[in-house]
């Protein structure tokens, strides 16, 4: 076993004041004396004050940054998973602030679930300015996009049958498990495109591998929201990147976890089923409908819907010359 039981490994690209508080919040929080343990910051190619940032933390925490010249979350994320020394790998963001008992709580449910391949903690959203009433009417229906994550305040084992994987914000990961199972760098936000899903990709793959996860509630993060997110705009761009995920993953070869396995048959239109060229025409009709008729919520739903549809088709076209 490595001598190092932790790494708490954070990927950041231009984001040095956003990085500088969350380095403040590992640096407040509680680590037992005797811990063996290290900060692994993987720069993504930053061109701001991040390698400053880093240095005026080394006096604070056991901290090392690691270059990744080529852009792209998932390619960071390997990239620290493959310098990371630790025994267990602990994920955190740049944008946000861990909670003084976060490393205690993973290294307790460490000791308590020894043979767990995974935790996941909460992720509670921060908004900054005053939040938009729309948002706050419909929180059950944006929650995952705001990242919010909570299973309930018990320790326990996760369910494998259902949705209770762990975000990427706040998440470990035994070593060994992580390096066996790296990230999709067809996956996750990069220069290339804007696709979610690589966490969920790896641990569905650790799932079917036989590793056991663990939700850990007392390991708690605020994930911070600035004003740009909270816009109608936004969650129209997050809900394009859900439906380019659906439509890339069936062409990935991955199990598609976000919708049916969405394959290039029957009639095609530029590439694209005929079929969900009319299921984006009918999502954008009942959009405007809703709109027109004040109905908020189902305006937002059918937005939404359209979004995601409207981004399957988008990957669809885009790509129609490498199915010919």
């Amino acid at each position: 076993m490595s001598t190092v039981e932790v790494s708490v490994v954070v990927c950041t690209r231009n984001r040095a004041e956003s990085l500088a508080r969350m380095l403040r919040s590992l640096a407040a929080m509680d680590v037992p004396a005797d811990l063996a343990w290290e900060v692994v910051i993987v720069d993504n190619g930053s061109t701001d004050d991040t390698p400053a940032v880093i240095e005026g933390f080394a006096d604070r925490l056991p901290i090392r940054r690691v270059m990744e010249a080529e852009p792209g979350l998932s390619v960071a994320r390997n990239t620290g998973a493959a310098n990371a020394r630790g025994h267990y790998i602990c994920w955190t963001d740049d944008d946000v602030e861990v909670g003084q008992e976060w490393l205690v709580a993973y290294l307790d449910a460490f000791a308590a679930f020894p043979d767990a391949a995974y935790f996941a903690g909460r992720v509670v959203p921060v908004y900054e300015g005053e939040r938009p009433s729309w948002i706050t009417r419909n929180m059950d229906v944006l929650a995952t996009l705001f990242a919010e994550r909570d299973l309930g305040g018990t320790r326990r084992a996760l369910r494998a049958e259902t949705n209770e994987g762990p975000f990427g914000a706040n998440c470990a990961v035994v070593r060994k498990w992580q390096r066996d199972h790296p990230y999709n760098v067809e996956l996750g936000v990069s220069p290339r495109f804007r696709r979610l899903g690589e966490e969920t990709a790896v641990f569905r793959a650790i799932r079917a591998a036989g590793g056991q996860g663990c939700w850990v509630p007392a390991a708690s993060v605020r994930h911070h929201i600035p004003q740009s997110r909270q816009t109608k705009d936004y969650v129209l761009t997050y809900q394009k990147s859900v439906g380019e995920t659906w439509a890339a993953l069936t062409d990935l070869g991955i199990p598609n976890f976000m919708g049916p396995e969405l394959y290039r048959t029957g009639r095609l239109i530029r590439g694209s089923p005929a079929w969900l060229w009319r299921k984006t025409a009918q999502s954008f009709g009942a959009f405007q409908l809703a709109r027109l008729a004040g109905n908020e919520r189902s305006a937002l739903k059918a937005m939404m819907k359209y979004a995601y549809y409207r981004g399957a088709n988008d990957y669809l076209i885009r790509t129609r010359r490498n199915h010919r």
